[in-house]
Formats: C-alpha cells, sequence, structure tokens
C-alpha cells in the first residue's frame, strides 16, 4: 500500500471504511471492516486492507452517498489526472 491514502466513506454502524489509495502504483479503492480486536481483512495477524479490483470501482462509488465535488475529485484521482497529496 502507498500513501497518501484518504478515506472516501465511513459506515459507523456497519462498521467499515473504503479509501483511495496507491496499490501497486496505481490509483486505487480499499476497504476494511471494524470489528472485534483486528478487524477484517487481516495477514499474518496483521491488518490489511482489501484492495478493491479496478473492473468494480466505479460501481462501488456509483452506490456511495458522495456529493458531486467529491465524487469529481475521486474520478479525477482514479484515471491518474490528479494524485493523492491532491484529494
Amino acid at each position: 500500500m502507498g500513501g497518501p491514502y484518504k478515506v472516501v466513506f465511513t459506515h459507523t454502524a456497519e462498521r467499515y471504511a473504503i479509501v483511495a489509495l496507491d496499490w501497486d502504483s496505481k490509483p486505487s479503492l480499499g476497504i476494511r471492516w471494524f470489528w472485534g480486536a483486528k478487524g477484517n481483512p487481516c495477514s499474518t495477524g496483521y491488518p490489511t486492507w482489501f484492495i478493491y479490483p479496478s473492473e468494480l470501482v466505479y460501481s462501488l462509488l456509483n452506490g456511495l452517498p458522495l456529493d458531486y465535488a467529491e465524487r469529481r475529485q475521486l474520478d479525477r484521482y482514479l484515471t491518474g489526472e490528479i494524485g493523492g497529496t491532491e484529494l
């Protein structure tokens, strides 16, 4: 996972967060559930992020209640128009 990352959406009742981050040097989205001692997913006992496949990113974003300006910035980031520091 490469930084910087930005929290895109959190759902406190369902206890998950979605972030924009660089994965394998590409703009991506990741998700992590926060419950129990470590949350999910974990790898060898360490918290990790599940990275959405690029084919699913826009379907995910379309289902989130994001305002226009936030969504536009995420689209610009995911297409490589801006970097993570500009989110």
